[in-house]
């Protein structure tokens, strides 16, 4: 049975190593292994000389002050073993079929269309910019590119807009605007348009040409509206 002092000997040398352990948490297995023996060789030879020989001092904390802090000792291990102290640990290669997200770094399918862990479209591809095509012209008006196509999603996953003068895709805004969606300062052509001069499945503007065209002015479709407006249903403002 360990007596009183005995086992206060073997709680500060568990405390040290354990000490020692939690510093190399982050080396690879092989080698916080290799630098935790070299830690507990040194500790129990100091212990061992101290025992042999009564010129020095030989409590546990007598050993321990002479052997200085954890990450001291550690130092000086790596130094004997010709460890860098800033070695990176060693990735393991990935499974067949598997990549390395390019946001989390987790493990993900190379097929995977998005990131289980963070949700990144396409983790397996490390360059991704996204689906579809983006155009602006290097020419400007106003702060805006005179041309700007924007088709598909960028690297978020967000649909992609175009913005300027002229602005063409599937979400548009600007002066003159091709969309499926699209609002525009002057004219608009595409499915869903909001512009003064619209034409459209669905237009609302001043004048409106669609399948369903709520204009102020003049409108012209199947279903239309305004001061003046021709279609099979329609409705005239006054």
């Amino acid at each position: 049975m360990l007596t009183t002092a005995e086992s206060a000997h073997h709680a500060d040398v568990a405390g040290y190593m354990a000490e020692a352990e939690r510093l190399l948490a982050g080396s690879t297995s092989e080698e916080r292994q290799r630098l935790l023996d070299h830690v507990r060789a040194q500790l129990e030879l100091e212990v061992d000389l101290a025992a042999a020989s009564p010129q020095i001092p030989g409590s546990v904390a007598d050993v321990l002050a002479r052997l200085g802090p954890p990450a001291d000792l550690i130092g000086r291990a790596r130094a004997t073993l010709n460890l860098s102290a800033g070695a990176p640990p060693v990735q393991a290669p990935m499974a067949a079929g598997l990549a390395a997200c390019r946001i989390c770094k987790q493990s993900v399918a190379a097929v995977a269309a998005a990131c289980p862990h963070c949700g990144a479209p396409r983790p397996a591809n490390q360059s991704w910019n996204g689906t579809g095509y983006e155009y602006r012209s290097a020419a400007t008006w106003r702060g805006m590119p005179l041309l700007h196509i924007a088709v598909g999603r960028d690297a978020n996953g967000r649909f992609r807009v175009a913005r300027g003068v002229v602005a063409v895709g599937q979400f548009a805004r600007g002066v003159v605007v091709v969309a499926q969606v699209g609002a525009a300062s002057v004219f608009g052509l595409g499915q869903f348009i909001a512009a003064p001069i619209a034409v459209a499945q669905f237009a609302v503007g001043l004048v409106c040409v669609g399948q369903i065209a709520l204009a102020a002015l003049l409108g012209v479709g199947m279903l239309a509206t305004g001061l003046r407006a021709t279609g099979a249903f329609a409705l005239r403002l006054f």
